[in-house]
This record gives structure tokens, sequence and C-alpha cells, in this order.
């Protein structure tokens, strides 16, 4: 965070500790007077949007205002906890969870492109068995 958000990292460095050790429906219900997700899912249109720009324009964000930068911005959902892990709607752990920056294809000094076949399970239970 500290080299991809420079402007933004002093705002979020002291709340670094609480973000991987608070849920975030805590941090929404005690940090928050207005609705992250809500926030996120509006976009720029909502007042208390986050931007990179918006942000660093505060001078002492809450826990709250840290958390919705980091999901307007960064794209840190409802489920990402933080400390290593995935998890699902339930609060269940899941698989290990990594956090790296975007990059340019370009930047890479080899790389192999493959088409993928997306399979449309919007109205499927079930997944299909292997062949």
């Amino acid at each position: 965070m500290e080299r991809e958000y420079p402007e933004a990292w002093s705002r979020i460095k002291p709340h670094q500790l609480e973000l991987s050790s608070t849920p975030y429906h805590v941090i929404q219900s005690n940090f928050t007077e207005f609705n992250i997700k809500e926030a996120n899912l509006q976009g720029w249109q909502h007042p208390s949007f986050l931007s990179t720009e918006r942000f660093t324009q505060m001078d002492d964000p809450s826990l709250g205002y840290v958390r919705a930068f980091l999901m307007n911005e960064v794209g840190l959902t409802h489920l990402f906890r933080g400390d290593g892990m995935t998890q699902n709607e339930k609060g269940e752990p899941g698989i290990k969870e990594f956090l790296i920056a975007n990059r340019r294809i370009d930047s890479f000094s080899t790389y192999h492109l493959f088409d993928l076949d997306i399979l449309d399970l919007t109205n499927e239970t079930q997944l299909p068995s292997p062949s």
C-alpha cells in the first residue's frame, strides 16, 4: 500500500493493526455514518465515495473512512480480511489471499496469453462434471 498509494499511506498507516483485526461489519456499524458498500456501488456520484483525491484531502480519517477508501479505490470488498486468508459471506476462512499491484503486461520480461472459454453458470445449480 505504501508504494502504490504513497499520498494516502500516512492516513492508512495509523489504522493498520485495526484494519487487519476488526471485521468489516464492525467497522461499518461503529466507525462510519454512511453505508460503505452503497457508496462503492454508486461510485463518484455518492458524496462518501472516497477516491484517492477525496481521501487525501482528509486530515485524520477514521477507521471507517480508511476502510471505505480501501474498498472504493483499491477494490478490497467487504469479504477482504487483511490477514492473508479469503472468507465467504458467512465469515468462514477460505484459501490464501494476496494483494498485489496491477501491472501493464508489457512490463513483464516474458509472459504467455491464453484464450479462456468462459462458461455461463448463471442458471446452473451445480458445476458440470469433468469429462
